[in-house]
């Protein structure tokens, strides 16, 4: 039984375990042969017999269904908080998110082994999937698929993999997979392509065909946005798939010998205000394996980013949520062909002193020449598209829109390659905020680029299409990582924006950027003024009220909406807020469609323009 007896001596008394005990007792009183939750379901039935001319219910029965205290000791019972069930589940869910790597490689034995479990039998699926770095020298142009979509030739995968440190792993805790986005293959001629193994890429209801043209920009386009993002029997694949061989070969790599090092950086970043950047970590393989003898090659390294060292402060941005952002980043850049050349991430844990750290890992960027603020960026188109690629620049924009990133500053933005130099995206723990917090969108990296002042390269045209048919399928990938919903849509919201304002009203990237984008903190940008619309044509409330220090206005929405969100369980199969949907996305697809969306970004270039050009 519950009780202060039962508590670590070091913890202080609970005034919430004392009602929870003194309710235990009540209903032993009671009903003394008879749980909580056993006598409600009784009292449920008693009423129904009752109306069938059978014998009335008891009256003790009859209190207990109506004493709110023993309804909440009911729902106390049922949901698991009272017996340990939900702490189960809660410790099951985080070993499966944060895999211990060390362990499961220990438990694999070999290279094998160790790609079975994380659902990835990448040797007779995929040849050795190669490093970034020297992937960056290699890659060929980018081309276009068949169907005129973008098509990187950066090999990318993810799906996070679960482990435990068990000989013999439960099937509970093995890995999720990700078998509905697209794996790429290098053909004879040197193009990438799709892998010939894998099934026919599933298409958004009303998307292009393969082969078929592509829209142009001021075709009418269907919304990303459905009512309801669940795929459809006929949208699933009823044969297994290859999934995750980078994931699997980078972890591999990592722990395949032996527990993994963990450091600080050689050299520590910096962060914008001139301050050392804290909570990131160089994780290397062991010089040498279990065996003794020397391990092949240099150690194999990522970057390490503990959960318990976030130290980030954005609205929107729950602390502890670092990890499920960096590999959503991947997942989304994955799912558009890799075009931003997010490194392959992953959520793990590792032991460090006897403690287990759980973190988000990203590949290191072997041969990388440096972050774009130490070079510049030329202020000519021509002579910028020699430094960096028009197509590769346009699509980090596009990256970073989707994503509304509120950290893009040169610093974590990577050059790498020959001339013209791959732009490699990194840091993405600050993306995705809440949809009713789009106040701190951050895209100082790139928004004077000439790249983005320049109209959407052909490439980038299909690349937006591309993203809007496959938001349904990544949405779906999103909501198994455990992204929280409110995030979710607001990579919808600017997915929409996105496609309206390219594919429809012919924007440039700048433009779609500073509709998102405060000029003046205390003023609210475009977006955040449609959001508040579609909130209040949806029926619900939505203020700009003042806040912080500063007294910035910040948009506050109806709370009952809001708890929505913000609450565990079943709360989206609620039919208030399907509706709420339903009324939001369409008001917002038609504003997004105006043509006062021009005059808008024309009114913002007008307001951002230097005098000094």
């Amino acid at each position: 039984m519950l009780s202060h007896e039962n508590l670590h001596p070091s913890l202080p008394p609970s005034p919430l375990l004392d009602t929870i005990s003194s309710l235990h007792l009540l209903s032993e009183k009671v009903a003394p042969q008879e749980n909580p939750a056993f006598a409600i379901a009784s009292a449920e039935e008693g009423l129904r017999l009752s109306s069938a001319n059978v014998a009335p219910e008891p009256p003790a029965q009859k209190a207990m269904r109506s004493d709110p205290r023993m309804k909440l000791l009911s729902r106390l019972s049922q949901s698991g908080y009272l017996n340990g069930e939900e702490t189960r589940r809660r410790q099951t869910r985080d070993l499966k998110d944060y895999p211990d790597i060390a362990a499961l490689a220990h438990v694999a034995k070999t290279k094998e082994n160790f790609y079975e479990i994380m659902g990835s039998p990448q040797v007779s699926c995929a040849g050795e999937p190669k490093e970034l770095a020297k992937e960056l020298h290699e890659l060929p142009p980018l081309q276009l698929s068949p169907s005129g979509a973008a098509v990187s030739p950066v090999s990318t995968s993810a799906g996070p993999g679960d482990s435990s440190a068990d000989e013999q792993p439960s099937p509970e805790l093995l890995p999720r997979s990700y078998e509905h986005l697209e794996i790429l293959e290098q053909n004879a001629e040197g193009l990438w392509s799709r892998s010939s193994t894998l099934p026919a890429p599933i298409l958004a209801p009303g998307s292009p065909a393969p082969g078929s043209p592509t829209p142009s920009r001021h075709s009418p386009m269907s919304s990303p946005i459905g009512s309801d993002k669940k795929l459809s029997p006929t949208m699933q694949h009823s044969e297994p798939r290859c999934v995750d061989p980078d994931r699997a070969d980078f972890l591999w790599k990592l722990a395949g010998q032996g527990s993994p090092q963990l450091k600080p950086l050689d050299t520590p970043e910096m962060e914008t205000d001139g301050s050392t950047k804290t909570g990131v970590y160089l994780l290397s393989s062991p010089k040498v394996g279990p065996s003794g003898a020397p391990s092949e090659g240099l150690p194999f390294q990522g970057i390490f980013k503990p959960l318990d060292e976030e130290d980030f402060e954005r609205r929107g941005i729950e602390i502890g949520m670092g990890a499920v952002r960096e590999e959503a980043a991947f997942v989304i850049d994955r799912a558009s062909g890799g075009q931003a050349y997010v490194p392959t991430t992953a959520r793990a844990s590792i032991e460090e002193r006897g403690v287990r750290k759980k973190g988000s890992i990203q590949q290191f960027v072997e041969g990388s020449i440096g972050p774009v603020e130490d070079f510049g960026m030329p202020r000519e188109l021509q002579a910028a598209m020699a430094m960096v690629g028009l197509d590769n620049a346009q699509a980090v924009a596009c990256f970073d829109i989707r994503t509304f990133n509120t950290d893009r500053h040169p610093g974590n933005l990577l050059l790498a390659g020959p001339l013209p130099h791959k732009i490699v995206s990194i840091d993405h723990g600050c993306v995705l905020p809440a949809w009713w917090a789009l106040e701190s969108s951050r895209f100082d990296a790139w928004l004077d680029w000439p790249h983005v002042k320049a109209p959407p390269s052909a490439a980038t045209l299909s690349l937006v299409t591309q993203v809007a048919d496959t938001l349904p399928l990544v949405i779906d990938e999103l909501e198994k990582l455990g992204l929280p919903k409110q995030a979710i849509w607001t990579l919808e919201i600017c997915t929409l924006l996105l496609q309206k304002c390219i594919l429809t009203h012919g924007l440039t990237l700048r433009s779609v950027a500073l509709l998102m984008t405060r000029l003046l903190p205390d003023a609210p940008c475009w977006l955040e003024r449609t959001v508040a619309d579609a909130c209040i044509a949806a029926g619900a409330s939505a203020k700009f009220k003042p806040e912080g220090k500063y007294g910035d206005l910040s948009l506050h929405i109806d709370q009952k909406i809001a708890n929505l969100f913000l609450s565990e369980g079943g709360a989206f199969d609620n039919k208030n807020l399907s509706n709420f949907r339903d009324a939001f996305f369409i008001f917002l697809d038609g504003a997004f469609s105006h043509t006062d969306v021009i005059r808008a970004a024309q009114a913002a270039e007008d307001a951002a323009r230097n005098p000094w050009d």
